[in-house]
């Protein structure tokens, strides 16, 4: 007869805290073309994960969505976030951003993730010119005036 033995066994856990933000879908544009990008995260948390999702220029790109909030039970179900392109009517070239996405739980391995950047640019459809209309009537040495408009292509930034 064999008697009982007793044998230690360690389980090593392979998850990870941690999430990805996908890389953007492409640029945004003034015109209002959007780009998208997603996160998920690497494990089931132990507390609920919300992400603030945060435009570091809001007359760039607009975010879709102020916060991601993600569960036990959705933890790897990717949430997209789509970015929206702003037009600020100046001819400043194209102009990059970043979206942010911070971190909190009540999870401490996910409390202690840094936050994570998509970089986006907002690509410009100003232009800087002057368009002058046709004029109307004819100058006459006899008085008659002729009138015309000038319309300015984009917003100047100063005077």
């Amino acid at each position: 007869v064999l008697s009982s033995q007793t044998v230690g066994l360690v389980n090593e856990d392979d998850d990870v805290s941690g999430f990805v933000v996908s890389a953007p879908s492409g640029n945004t544009t003034e015109a209002g073309a959007m780009a998208t990008f997603t996160v998920v995260l690497g494990s089931e948390p132990f507390a609920d994960v919300v992400f603030d999702i945060l435009s570091s220029d809001v007359t760039e790109g607009a975010v879709s969505v102020p916060t991601l909030t993600f569960t036990a039970g959705d933890w790897d179900v990717p949430q997209t976030v789509t970015v929206t392109g702003q037009d600020d009517f100046h001819d400043d070239g194209d102009v990059a951003y970043n979206v942010t996405v911070a971190v909190s739980s009540g999870d401490a391995k996910y409390a202690a993730l840094a936050s994570q950047t998509a970089g986006l640019v907002n690509e410009d459809d100003d232009v800087s010119r002057f368009v002058v209309s046709t004029a109307s009537g004819n100058k006459t040495e006899a008085g008659a005036t002729a009138t015309f408009t000038v319309v300015l292509g984009s917003e100047p930034f100063a005077d």
